[in-house]
């Protein structure tokens, strides 16, 4: 490996940015470079001025009007992905890869559980289980009434029974 300076990583980091990546993508892949060099014997390759500045923004709180109103826009199962998203709270990633199984009906709870057969593992390895509403409840059951689905099958697929990657670019459509 040739030497690396810190130049190099400045370098690295002006080229995200003329990429169009926002300060927070920036910061996440000069610490994933970082460490790589840091494996090699490459250390103190950044000053702490040459971090990129974000703030870490929290979500906004939507009124039940907005709500409403998106929900008058959607079908009937993208309505129920869409409260899906709000009763669990699941990152993009997890609404993918929850299957029927992961939801249990007496209880009122989905779990977010690893997937080995789509390489999905949550974050930070950490399986975990949230209450759901019972009204929620009571459309899962019944959206599965309706498909009678295999328990390993996925409550959001797409439309060939695979994970959806494009299920929250339809919550945005249905939303704007």
């Amino acid at each position: 490996m040739d030497e690396v300076t810190r130049k190099d990583i400045l370098k690295f980091t002006s080229d995200c940015f003329d990429q169009g990546l926002v300060p927070r993508t920036v910061y996440d892949r000069l610490v994933t470079v970082l460490q790589l060099f840091k494996r090699h014997g490459y250390k103190g390759l950044v000053e702490r001025s040459d971090w990129p500045n974000y703030v870490e923004t929290i979500r906004p709180i939507y009124q039940p009007e907005e709500i409403a109103a998106t929900l008058k826009h959607a079908d009937p199962d993208a309505a129920i992905l869409i409260k899906f998203c709000l009763a669990s709270g699941f990152r993009d990633r997890e609404i993918r890869y929850v299957t029927w199984r992961d939801v249990d009906f007496r209880n009122f709870v989905v779990r977010v559980t690893a997937k080995p057969i789509w390489k999905f593992k949550p974050k930070n390895y950490e399986e975990r289980a949230v209450p759901l509403p019972a009204a929620m409840v009571d459309q899962l059951e019944r959206l599965k009434t309706r498909r009678n689905p295999m328990q390993a099958e996925l409550l959001f697929p797409n439309t060939k029974g695979n994970p959806n990657s494009l299920h929250i670019e339809g919550v945005k459509r249905i939303a704007h």
